[in-house]
């Protein structure tokens, strides 16, 4: 619209002058429905599949952003949980279905809030007679029995779990609120209703010793998981577990501060 770049919510420049302008207005959208949908024709959408999927054209799409949880090692840093209506997503999975998109992976930092929340979006999917395959990012303790048996008949073919570690005092360390046997009967159950799992550790941990390295390993290991995501521990910038680091010398310097100006 050739308006100047100065004062634009959220954009930062370098003056004429050489002084560094910064604009922290950043707006918080609190109403994800009024936003429109990715053009995925900008792209080209035909070659994107996904080498865990079916084979056929896939999409990402995402149902909220926001997490109210406190895990200490991540970097979503807005706790403000906000939801798209399930109408608003439905209109954008038949738009993808027009350009012959037919699964979705609901990459949302977290898709299961609520068990309500997947068995609502499974029914509004049953009642439509829209027929996808689509897979999510969820907590092991937001999952029982009805929410698997409805979400597999309306085609969830895959979850993917945080497990993180296989070690109680490094789930507690890491601020998980999450247990072993939660992560063992979240992942029997839905193995049982015949939906694909998908496990996600980390290793090398704060304070995790080779000893909890591998019992981290044999406990995954043991798990019914048709795949393991297994990461080394990277502590992420302005993350409680990057402070600690900080505060205790772990590193000499703030390197993500070091990387960012350089």
């Amino acid at each position: 619209e050739n308006r100047p770049i100065l004062g634009l919510p959220g954009v930062s420049i370098r003056k004429d002058d050489g002084t560094i302008h910064v604009d922290e207005r950043v707006p918080c959208v609190n109403d994800l429905n009024m936003l429109p949908f990715p053009d995925r024709r900008m792209v080209n959408y035909k070659k994107h599949e996904c080498i865990l999927g079916s084979g056929g054209l896939t999409t990402t799409i995402l149902s909220s952003r926001g997490c109210p949880f406190n895990c200490r090692y991540c970097f979503v840093n807005i706790r403000k949980y906000r939801l798209r209506k399930l109408e608003n997503i439905m209109e954008e999975i038949r738009q993808c279905i027009s350009l012959g998109i037919q699964e979705f992976f609901f990459v949302d930092d977290l898709f299961n809030i609520t068990k309500k929340r997947v068995i609502d979006f499974s029914k509004m999917l049953l009642d439509s007679q829209v027929k996808i395959r689509w897979s999510f990012r969820g907590r092991v303790d937001q999952i029982d029995e009805n929410v698997l048996e409805i979400s597999s008949r309306a085609g969830c073919s895959r979850i993917h779990y945080g497990v993180e570690s296989g070690v109680p005092s490094l789930l507690q360390r890491i601020g998980k609120e999450t247990d072993l046997a939660m992560v063992r009967r979240a992942i029997r159950l839905t193995r049982d209703f015949g939906i694909e799992v998908s496990s996600n550790v980390m290793i090398g941990l704060p304070g995790e010793t080779p000893d909890q390295t591998e019992q981290t390993i044999k406990f995954v290991l043991d798990l019914p998981t048709d795949y393991l995501q297994a990461e080394v521990f990277t502590p992420y910038p302005k993350t409680p577990l990057y402070e600690d680091g900080l505060k205790t010398g772990l590193y000499k310097k703030d390197y993500w501060r070091e990387f960012a100006l350089h």
